[in-house]
């Protein structure tokens, strides 16, 4: 992106024009940068004696500014209904026409293509909501848009076809967006972005996603050595199989158990878009005759749901098994994710301790975080995203927006967490009653027993367990939760990077060790006899060429189709030729810097917005509640 974004830029004279600092006379006024408002320290001293500005002064004066700013800010769509209701409507027919256009569902799209269009269309149903409720502001323009480029710019190198889609679908947007984008920063005072500019750069890389040809090649059922039926049940099977040697799952779901294409793709999805350290690693998806295929990593360990059924564990593990958890449900989240069913059961322990967050059926698309740095309307969406009284997980660790169907975010994951860290810490579940009736009201109460754990551990667990979204922790920030007193002695860079983190006894005993490799004892794999006869084998199925296969229901990562190629043309595979080097999150606690700088024209001439204090220093974050 960066040879674009610089050819774009030289289409501007005013591109990266320097900031004049203000004459005496402009003195009350703030300067203005690419994020929103700039540092305001030491306008007033450049004309005023500093020991004459008391600091109550100066509290005064930052008070009064702040919130002036935000009245402006919050103005400037009022005054755009009132002085241009015909743009107005003309972007919302715009974002009508835009969502009714590319939302819908398309088979012949890849799952990181609909992922694109979907996070396209999560922007402009936020836009037009905003615009209808008079809410939208220039921030949410710049960070949406901005945060919009950046994943473009993930998928460059990586999925051309991905790429060209989400191009597409960024110039679409801005085409809509630039002229309102324009009038809402003159209507807040800041500086305009030359938005005509930013839509030309998109303009000049459109082109056809079948363009670039799709390369998929998949395993054949020939190459599926099923060894060992791993569990059954409605859902349908799982097995580990091997692939030319690897070691891997092998998950069978019945064509006819999905209701709707969403449900059947929801998977898929998430595995195109993830690979962390934390979550398991999708190798491929694809169609047989009669299931759905999927192959994915081979986790050597225990589900936490049986470990917790045979012992208590230490504070040390049950501390390092939540901070693992916080760093999935992070990377997941900002990876524009909700996963809706984190329990226990959903949690593997390997020996060594390294915890990995599996099954991603129930998982919905959501606003990712793509840029570097906090943005206003990622976190503004964390407690309210959605408002369409859906449903999905495990009713024990619903929060209570769900059982209401209130609007809901991000934070339904955290309830989940703090179910889960209640169940580490108090040996039981935190709800309980005999009837779902029973149990929904007891969620509703909210009301937890507390004072079997470990003290700071039931702190944390307190704050994610509090009945509204708003203040439960991590609603906003993930810096609420990774900086809490009970993470202290949490080495964070090991628990992310190295796979031996802990040797917890109760995993080892456990897990049989062959051949230099655990495994899962017998007795902790029981499956009913009925569902051994009844699930569905890999000999069951017949082979969908490539040609015919569904798209959006097909996935292959860069490494498993590399393999691929060479076992088909019979060429010895190991482990280490699909292994791909996974995504850590750098996380920055800042707000972000803005995408499209380059593109801000000339200052221009602003009112004062009052008396301003040569202390106060003023940024994007402290307009999060616009």
């Amino acid at each position: 992106m960066e040879p674009a974004g610089e050819a774009a830029s030289r289409s501007s004279n005013n591109v990266n024009a320097a900031y004049q600092k203000p004459s005496d006379k402009d003195m009350l006024i703030p300067e203005i940068n690419e994020a929103g408002v700039k540092d305001t320290k030491n306008v007033i001293l450049q004309t005023s004696d500093p020991a004459a500005v008391s600091a109550k002064a100066v509290t005064g004066a930052a008070v009064r500014t702040t919130h002036a700013l935000k009245h402006t800010i919050r103005y400037a769509i009022k005054k755009l209904h009132d002085e241009q209701p015909s743009l107005v409507s003309s972007v919302q027919a715009g974002l009508e026409i835009f969502v009714r256009t590319e939302r819908p569902m398309v088979m012949t799209r890849f799952p990181r293509e609909h992922f694109a269009q979907e996070q396209h269309c999560l922007v402009a149903i936020d836009y037009y909501e905003r615009i209808n409720r008079k809410r939208l502001n220039f921030l949410d323009i710049r960070e949406d848009l901005g945060n919009l480029a950046c994943l473009h710019e993930y998928f460059i190198g990586r999925d051309d076809r991905a790429a060209a889609v989400a191009a597409r679908l960024l110039h679409k947007l801005l085409q809509i967006m630039s002229e309102f984008a324009m009038r809402i920063e003159h209507n807040s005072r800041m500086r305009k972005t030359n938005w005509q500019a930013v839509v030309d750069m998109y303009a000049a890389i459109l082109q056809d996603p079948d363009a670039n040809a799709a390369y998929v090649i998949l395993p054949k059922l020939r190459h599926i050595f099923q060894l060992r039926l791993m569990g059954a049940g409605g859902f349908g099977a799982i097995y580990k199989v091997q692939v030319g040697g690897i070691s891997v799952i092998g998950k069978l779901v019945p064509c006819n158990k999905f209701k709707t294409t969403r449900q059947a793709s929801a998977d898929k999805l998430v595995g195109s878009m993830v690979n962390s350290p934390f979550l398991v690693r999708y190798h491929t998806c694809f169609r047989s005759d009669q299931a759905y295929v999927t192959l994915m990593e081979y986790i050597r360990g225990v589900d936490l749901h049986k470990l917790l059924k045979s012992t208590r564990l230490s504070d040390k593990v049950n501390k390092l098994i939540m901070a693992q958890l916080g760093l999935a449900l992070q990377y997941l989240h900002y990876r524009g994710f909700l996963h809706r069913d984190v329990k226990p059961s959903n949690l593997m322990i390997a020996p060594g301790g390294k915890l990995k967050l599996i099954d991603f059926d129930t998982c919905k698309i959501s606003a990712g975080r793509f840029i570097n740095g906090h943005i206003n309307s990622y976190i503004r969406k964390s407690h309210n995203e959605f408002d369409d009284a859906e449903s999905a997980g495990t009713l024990y660790f619903l929060p209570p927006e769900i059982l209401d169907k209130k609007p809901y975010g991000r934070a339904i994951d955290w309830w989940a967490v703090g179910v889960t860290s209640y169940r580490l810490c108090a040996g039981k579940l935190p709800f309980r009653a005999g009837t779902r009736k029973a149990l929904k009201e007891k969620i509703r109460e909210g009301d937890v027993g507390y004072g079997l754990g470990e003290p700071a551990h039931e702190e944390l667990t307190k704050r994610l367990l509090i009945k509204d979204p708003m203040q439960r922790i991590t609603s906003g920030r993930f810096e609420e939760f990774r900086n809490h007193d009970w993470f202290s002695t949490v080495d964070w860079a090991k628990i992310e990077t190295e796979q031996f983190i802990e040797d917890i006894a109760a995993v080892n005993d456990m897990m049989d060790f062959r051949d230099g490799q655990y495994s899962p004892k017998d007795e902790f794999i029981v499956i009913a006899a009925q569902k051994q006869q009844e699930a569905l084998s890999f000999a069951d199925l017949d082979e969908i060429e490539p040609q015919d296969q569904e798209p959006l229901f097909t996935l292959l990562s860069w490494g498993f189709q590399s393999a691929m190629a060479k076992l088909q043309s019979g060429i010895a595979i190991t482990e280490s030729d699909i292994y791909e080097e996974p995504e850590l999150v750098k996380d920055n606690f800042k707000f972000c810097k803005y995408k499209f700088q380059k593109f801000l024209q000339l200052k221009t001439q602003l009112k004062p917005f009052g008396h301003m204090s040569p202390q106060m220093s003023t940024s994007v974050g402290q307009f999060s509640d616009l």
